[in-house]
């Protein structure tokens, strides 16, 4: 169960969404490009589970992760290898404000619906 996106502005929801249609596509077209680009997404969500616990911080930080990017793809042997900044930020993003939005589940109503 998630919350509703009312925490996420809709220009970064719009960031979010064109990011994500630019890059998982690739799949089709070019697969190694593609996971060189997932490799880049994973790294910065990475380093959003580090230093982001919630939906504003994520939001905050794009700027920073920019300017990080290639630091933070040479730390794991990798460029940017034409993938724009921007998008790699804001699919992470995407991911990591997907992740802050669940809701844990009650524990009482777990509890009911085992046998």
């Amino acid at each position: 169960m998630t919350v509703p996106d009312a925490a996420i502005p809709a220009a970064a929801m719009t960031r979010f969404t064109t990011a994500e249609g630019r890059l998982y596509p690739m799949v089709m077209v070019d697969p190694v490009g593609y996971q060189h680009a997932t490799s880049l997404v994973g790294l910065v969500v990475d380093d959003l589970r580090e230093s982001c616990t919630d939906i504003e911080a994520v939001l905050q930080a794009r700027a920073g992760l920019i300017d990080r990017l290639p630091e933070i793809a040479a730390t794991a042997s990798l460029t940017l290898g034409g993938v724009p900044a921007e998008t790699v930020v804001d699919a992470a993003s995407a991911i990591r404000c997907r992740e802050l939005q669940r809701v844990a589940p009650d524990p009482a109503a777990a509890a009911g619906s085992c046998p």
